[in-house]
């Protein structure tokens, strides 16, 4: 709920964005902040690895056919504190080809980088940005990209040469169109959705052109589904999810600009939250529901939907994983990770023995965030838990 509240808190503050054209800045308006340095600080938590067989439930309630396995395995986590401004947060990380790794520090306006090898932890204020960095995806290149969701447009840092490169995202009636996340398709697109101008973008970076789809309007519960997680397959579909009180997996077909909306059930009784999608290797689309830790996929050729309540496991308060906010695939695996606030923990989900593992964390109330793979496998997390629980983190399976 903290990471809910922080996001529509923030934007709250957005404000009218005047830029129309490319803005190209050859350096931070602000000079960069100096390097810090520090050595990671490993630990595994002090909690006993333990077995289970649980009955994971459908969003309804009911007991679903078949048992879940699961295990709590004690794991070395690295941390690397990170310093905080007040109310600042690390959002979504990515780790570029030289095991970097990017993410943004929302409210404090800045692009940080960890060098796992050194410990030292760089920061960029973003030219023009308004504290609302959200989502961060390298290309082949080397270039991150990023959403600034107050500033209202998609930006581009090239580490090399420290430059900066702003692409407006356009208004709708005059407001901000809240650009959230991000996905990168194999021809080198930039896809991301528009949380409130009820949009999807694709930016070209050959050229800077956007073009942009609209999505209808859903209604569901009491509110309206505006798209926020997205995700394209190898196959070039683009599929998005809608959050705060979504409801709803979405498709478009970028040759028509056909739409075509999957309503979800409840969950438990609360409307769906769909934070993150991961395609994996054998046609579906998975998604976690933020709040009540609904998770599931769509098969992609049929549009069957299947989902459930996480299985509950010790040591998450009340016996529940609840608060999901990440979700990345391995295919190295064919596993799932997701990020669990009520669970203190990273968990592994195996869809071909249906098991859960969940890995704690060393640091209590961590609120583990955002997640990514890098190249050699290793999982990458962003921890908002306060001053003393702000982090990069590390975790080896």
């Amino acid at each position: 709920m903290r990471r809910l509240a922080l996001f529509i808190a923030s934007l709250l503050l957005l404000g009218v964005f005047a830029g129309c054209a490319l803005l190209d800045a050859a350096r931070p308006l602000t000079p960069p902040a100096p390097p810090t340095s520090q050595q990671a600080v490993c630990a595994t938590p002090p909690v006993a690895a333990t077995s289970m067989s649980s009955q994971a439930l459908d969003p309804s309630g009911a007991p679903l056919g078949s048992a879940f396995t699961g295990m709590i395995r004690p794991t070395q986590v690295c941390v690397y504190m990170t310093p905080v401004e007040v109310g600042a947060s690390l959002m979504y990380p990515a780790v570029d080809a030289q095991g970097m790794v990017w993410a943004g520090k929302m409210v404090a306006n800045t692009l940080v980088r960890l060098d796992p090898r050194t410990g030292a932890l760089r920061e960029w204020p973003v030219p023009g940005g308004k504290g609302g960095v959200m989502d961060t995806i390298v290309d082949e290149q080397g270039a991150v990209w990023f959403t600034e969701s107050a500033a209202n447009f998609i930006g581009r840092f090239d580490p090399r040469s420290e430059r900066f490169t702003t692409f407006p995202v356009p208004q709708v009636d005059h407001l901000n169109a809240e650009p959230e996340r991000l996905w990168r398709d194999t021809r080198g697109a930039i896809w991301f959705t528009e949380h409130q101008g009820m949009r999807i973008g694709r930016l070209d970076p050959a050229t800077g052109a956007i073009r942009l789809w609209d999505v209808p309007r859903l209604a569901v519960a009491d509110g309206v589904a505006h798209p926020f997680s997205i995700a394209v397959t190898e196959a070039g579909e683009v599929w998005f999810g809608a959050a705060e009180r979504g409801g709803a997996l979405g498709r478009l077909d970028p040759a028509t600009g056909a739409v075509r909306l999957y309503p979800l059930p409840a969950c438990d009784g609360w409307p769906q939250d769909i934070v993150a999608l991961a395609p994996d290797q054998a046609g579906r689309v998975w998604f976690i529901e933020h709040q009540e830790a609904c998770m599931g996929y769509i098969e992609t050729a049929t549009g069957q939907v299947t989902e459930w309540r996480t299985p509950p496991a010790p040591p998450a308060p009340d016996g529940e994983a609840r608060t999901l906010n990440a979700l990345v695939f391995d295919p190295a695996t064919n596993a799932l990770w997701l990020t669990s606030t009520g669970a203190n923990a990273l968990i592994r989900y195996t869809p071909d023995t249906r098991a859960y593992t969940y890995y704690p964390l060393p640091i209590p109330r961590s609120i583990p965030y955002g997640v990514a793979l890098d190249q050699a496998g290793a999982l990458w997390f962003t921890a908002d838990g306060g001053p003393d629980a702000t982090y990069f983190g590390s975790l080896t399976p």
